[in-house]
């Protein structure tokens, strides 16, 4: 049987917009929910895009990518500004980035990620908040 994946929008994914997203997966004819991506005036939740751009990280190059939602939607674009090397108890070490975000309407936020492919938190910054 296959597996089919589907996303649900609460909100409009345009510019300006605060929206919430739930990803689908039905497979052997049971549904499985979480949450996608998420953007409110203050913070966001979104995905770090780009297949390529994994490759890059591994090989320890700062990158660039598009922010996306979890159906895969371009809501701005990411910049890596740091990363550095966390201990953990089971894998040994993994890598934690400072991520600056910039969404396809000018809000601008920063936050922290695994790197490309992986989910970024983030909060809006405090001077753009200020200028609107």
């Amino acid at each position: 049987m296959s597996t089919k994946f589907r996303a649900e929008f609460i909100g409009a994914v345009e510019p300006g917009a605060v929206f919430m997203e739930r990803g689908i997966a039905t497979h052997e004819g049971h549904e499985f929910a979480s949450g996608g991506a998420f953007v409110a005036d203050d913070r966001l939740v979104a995905y770090l895009g780009g297949v390529t751009t994994v490759t890059n990280y591994c090989r320890g190059k700062l990158d660039s990518g598009n922010v996306v939602t979890w159906k895969g939607v371009i809501i701005g674009r990411y910049s890596i500004v740091k990363s550095w090397k966390v201990p953990c108890r089971h894998m040994g070490w993994y890598s934690m980035s400072q991520v600056s975000i910039v969404l396809n309407d000018g809000r601008r936020y920063h936050g922290r990620s695994q790197g490309p492919g992986m989910i970024v938190k983030a909060r809006r910054i405090a001077a753009d908040r200020r200028t609107k």
